[in-house]
């Protein structure tokens, strides 16, 4: 298999050679070292009749598999839609037939023949991959296989099978390589869930109760800028709300529930996190709510009030895709409220875009406020 590596709008820049079948890929760092590893593992078609590859992120052995063996039924699972749309573009630019989603979890009526996990230390938490694990595995059919893959040695999931007496064997492992195969011999015990769930209770406000599972940000608790936010955003019984990056819905269920506003819009590129909010929503009585799985934002969807907490990676690209977000969805006289930490590139921002920008210090964060004159 020839693959041409090219990143998006860019001549080529790569190409990794296996055998039989050539594709062409956008990615923009190249073919990730776990789908590396996996695509030298000996893989059987007889394997294949119900195969689902988790967190993988180009696509290219799906569709290397979906081409060359074509009675198969491959499916691709991601909960963040950014990787779901850069599978998708590949899939289509291959002209491949399989089962590309962005969801919580995947659902079949058949039980899985074969798994494909890759584990990505810097995307996502450890419970995260136990816990999608742990869900699939128990869909797996008795006998069925599973390729574990990652870019270092993951003892603390080798330490999570045995517990669960799960026998494994270690494939590959070197400094930058490292492939675990198992076959399905016995069952994960039903009591094991890393679901959490926790109140919000403030003073003078109604209780407010939140579900969450592994892979959201802020598991096992109420994020402090989060509650900053709450604290700090004023809130009119006309407003629209948009709660950008809104996680399991805390800012926004709150602000809805405090206040009553018109409608609240919540927006996640997160599918786990924003089923999780559409739950949260409903629990808490919730009506006149709408959820949008993005990894871009809104299109001029106007709004009065904007509220975000931006992760604190990717060098301040998603934060200023939340402050370009709010000024595109807010409407004249619209407020934005964004929380940080390190405020310092967000204010400079907020005040590039808007042209004024007000700080608030709160719970150790600083909530900046700026309106769209």
């Amino acid at each position: 298999m020839k693959i041409t590596i090219t990143e998006s709008g860019k001549k080529q820049n790569k190409s990794e050679f296996f055998e039989s079948i050539n594709l062409e890929v956008i990615s923009r760092s190249g073919l990730h070292k776990t789908e590396f590893n996996l695509l030298n593992q000996d893989i059987k078609e007889k394997d294949l009749t119900n195969t689902l590859f988790i967190n993988n992120r180009t696509g290219v052995l799906p569709i290397f598999l979906a081409k060359t063996y074509l009675e198969s039924s491959i499916n691709v699972l991601n909960i963040d839609y950014h990787y779901f749309k850069q599978v998708q573009q590949n899939v289509v630019n291959n002209n491949a037939k399989l089962n590309n989603l962005c969801a919580p979890s995947f659902s079949s009526e058949k039980k899985l023949s074969q798994i494909f996990l890759q584990i990505d230390s810097t995307t996502f938490s450890k419970e995260y991959y136990q816990d999608v694990f742990t869900e699939h595995y128990r869909e797996l059919k008795k006998k069925g296989k599973v390729y574990i893959s990652s870019d270092k040695r993951v003892k603390w999931f080798e330490d999570f099978l045995r517990s669960n007496s799960i026998s494994y064997t270690l494939e590959i492992y070197n400094k930058t390589e490292y492939v675990l195969i198992l076959r399905k011999n016995v069952d994960i015990p039903e009591h094991i869930s890393f679901d959490d769930s926790y109140k919000l209770s403030l003073p003078e406000k109604p209780e407010l109760n939140f579900y969450s599972v592994a892979g959201v940000l802020s598991h096992h608790r109420i994020d402090q800028g989060a509650l900053a936010l709450i604290d700090i955003v004023k809130v009119n019984i006309n407003d629209v709300i948009i709660d950008m990056g809104c996680g399991i819905g805390t800012v926004g269920i709150a602000l809805a529930k405090y206040y009553s506003p018109k409608k609240t819009i919540f927006v996640d590129s997160n599918a786990r996190a924003l089923e999780c909010a559409r739950k949260n929503a409903v629990n808490n009585d919730l009506s006149n709510c709408e959820f949008h799985l993005s990894d871009d934002g809104l299109c001029k969807n106007k709004a009065s009030l904007f509220v975000g907490n931006p992760p604190y990676f990717s060098n301040y690209r998603i934060a200023d895709l939340f402050i370009d977000n709010a000024y595109e969805n807010l409407e004249k006289g619209g407020r934005a409220y964004i929380v940080a930490k390190n405020i310092k590139h967000i204010h400079k921002a907020m005040l590039k875009v808007f042209d004024n920008a007000t700080i608030t210090s709160r719970r150790g964060y600083s909530v900046i406020m700026s309106n769209k004159l």
